[in-house]
């Protein structure tokens, strides 16, 4: 089950377009607020990419929201974090008012100290502290001076607007949907799972198809969390090479991504990820075996934790992985397509931007549910 933060989307084309600007720009624009001692800016960028018809994509935000706030950490106790300064927040409201699908719309992210890069599902507040929710992980080791930001979640509605680039369907009925998202099932236990819901733009929202809704329901607060992957899928009928556009602010921090494994008898647990970075990266720069177990031989009985990468290229729905990956002898070894053991591919490009991919981890030996966070660091 991977752990979500609520009880816990552009295809990749090789050519794309990446453009930075500053992010004052932007900030001024839409009432950035920081604490006096920490004003700063950060690159924002938009990244576009190209949609294939009648195919399938695994995808994943690659740029965040332009923060809301930005301070330091002056205490914590327990799932509250307060703040330096006198911010002086509206209590309730101001961060923790819950959107139409009754989900909380921000997060705060550590991006400093032993805890960069953890994000927590924001539940509360008060005129200077936050109440949060303790999953994936607790604010153990966080201290105080630590940066932190406030971001809002992105959304159906704000990641993909009908100006992105999506195609609108021209009814509500199966052979009238054009765009659709699908989305993981992240509380799910086992490998396989078929997706938990599926959504479809008519009538300037966001609809659902499944499971099924009124075609006057409008999903577009239905939150996508910063890790995870959806699943675009253009219909036959849509014009080829449809693009998709995404703007947002480079994540220059570590991310904290949790990985998450389940007891026997499942046969192992996997993770719908993805690192929400506009760049590719290497097996090596990401930091995945330090987060992972290890094989005990290059055969598929010994065979612990797998990576699962998928082309994004490939014209089918509902697709397999075109390459597994497992980590033996101090390096990424490759069993699909199929390799020889003694072929290290941990300077391999394999994570692609914007590109979804799963971490399927092992039951072997597992007692029971456990998490391990992997800390990602940027490699720009």
């Amino acid at each position: 089950m991977q752990t979500a933060r609520y009880a816990r989307g552009l295809r990749f084309l090789p050519k794309v377009a990446f453009t930075i600007t500053t992010v004052a720009l932007i900030s001024a624009a839409i009432g950035y607020q920081a604490s006096a001692q920490s004003v700063y800016t950060q690159p924002v960028g938009f990244y576009q990419v190209a949609a294939t018809n009648g195919s399938d994509t695994l995808v994943t935000l690659p740029f965040e929201q332009v923060p809301a706030f930005v301070g330091t950490v002056s205490a914590f106790s327990g799932s509250q974090l307060t703040v330096s300064g006198s911010p002086a927040w509206t209590p309730t409201t101001q961060w923790a008012s819950p959107n139409a699908e009754g989900l909380m719309p921000y997060y705060v992210q550590i991006t400093s100290g032993a805890k960069a890069g953890a994000v927590y599902t924001i539940t509360n507040n008060d005129a200077s502290s936050l109440y949060v929710q303790l999953a994936p992980e607790d604010l153990s080791t966080v201290a105080a001076g630590d940066y932190l930001q406030i971001v809002q979640f992105w959304t159906l509605g704000t990641a993909l607007p009908a100006s992105s680039g999506i195609v609108p369907s021209t009814s509500s009925l199966a052979a009238g949907r054009r765009t659709q998202v699908l989305f993981p099932n992240l509380a799910a236990v086992g490998i396989n799972q078929a997706p938990a819901t599926q959504f479809y733009y008519f009538n300037n929202a966001w609809r659902r198809s499944a499971p099924s809704a009124p075609a006057t329901s409008n999903f577009n607060d239905v939150v996508i969390e910063p890790d995870q992957y959806v699943t675009v899928r253009e219909a036959t009928n849509v014009t080829d090479a449809v693009s998709l556009l995404t703007i947002g602010q480079v994540v220059t921090n570590l991310v904290r991504i949790p990985l998450n494994a389940s007891a026997p008898p499942a046969v192992g647990q996997d993770n719908w990820l993805g690192i929400y970075r506009p760049s590719s990266a290497t097996l090596a720069s990401t930091g995945l075996s330090n987060a992972i177990v290890p094989s005990v031989s290059s055969l598929a009985a010994g065979r612990r934790d797998i990576l699962e990468i998928f082309d994004n290229t490939s014209k089918a729905l509902n697709k397999a992985p075109s390459q597994q990956f497992y980590y033996f002898n101090n390096g990424w070894r490759r069993s699909a397509p199929s390799a020889p053991a003694t072929v290290d591919f941990s300077q391999t490009n394999v994570f692609l931007t914007a590109a979804g991919f799963i971490v399927r981890k092992s039951t072997n030996g597992i007692a029971g549910p456990t998490t391990t966070m992997w800390s990602e660091p940027p490699n720009y």
